[in-house]
């Protein structure tokens, strides 16, 4: 009995890590993706046709990036810290593709009043191909660490398994 008390809370733990930690994680870690993207597209919308209304999508994706943030921060220390240093260093390169290509474009395009295709183009599409990068990155990691948790589910309940196979065959020896 206290061999499967102890696989059931094994069972129990494992299974909660995958979803209370680190599903979610992963979820944040896409909402993340999308949220930036829609920034990039705001941008490159804006830049093109000189219209407020296409950063829309820029002003949305800042607040959804935001919020994706708070709750990947949220979560990060029961991941390995690996996680952590990509989380870092994703915000470090949007607050930099922000800084030297995003802001600067939309404040040219504000200025003249009509579009503007800025010289800095290449540059802000090889800072945001590197925001990319680095956001697969913090995918990548995330997704290990959930199949090796999933592998000690699957491991717990085999345990489990064994446990109760061998209680039943012990009673069906009495």
């Amino acid at each position: 009995m206290v061999a499967g008390g102890l696989a059931l809370l094994g069972l129990h733990d494992n299974r909660e890590r995958v979803v209370r930690t680190i599903d979610p994680a992963r979820l944040q870690v896409q909402r993340l993706d999308t949220a930036l993207v829609d920034q990039e597209t705001g941008v490159r919308g804006y830049a093109l046709s000189g219209q407020k209304d296409f950063l829309a999508p820029y002003n949305q994706g800042m607040t959804e990036e935001r919020n994706a943030i708070r709750a990947l921060q949220a979560v990060i220390g029961q991941l390995p810290p690996s996680a952590a240093a990509d989380l870092k260093s994703v915000t470090a390169q949007a607050r930099f593709w922000r800084t030297h290509y995003a802001q600067p474009t939309i404040d040219r395009v504000s200025q003249a009043g009509k579009p503007v295709v800025s010289p800095d183009i290449l540059n802000g599409k090889a800072d945001f191909d590197a925001l990319r990068a680095r956001v697969d990155t913090l995918q990548a990691h995330i997704s290990g660490t959930r199949t090796q948790a999933v592998a000690a589910l699957n491991d717990s309940a085999a345990v489990l398994d064994g446990i109760f196979i061998a209680v039943a065959v012990g009673l069906a020896a009495i």
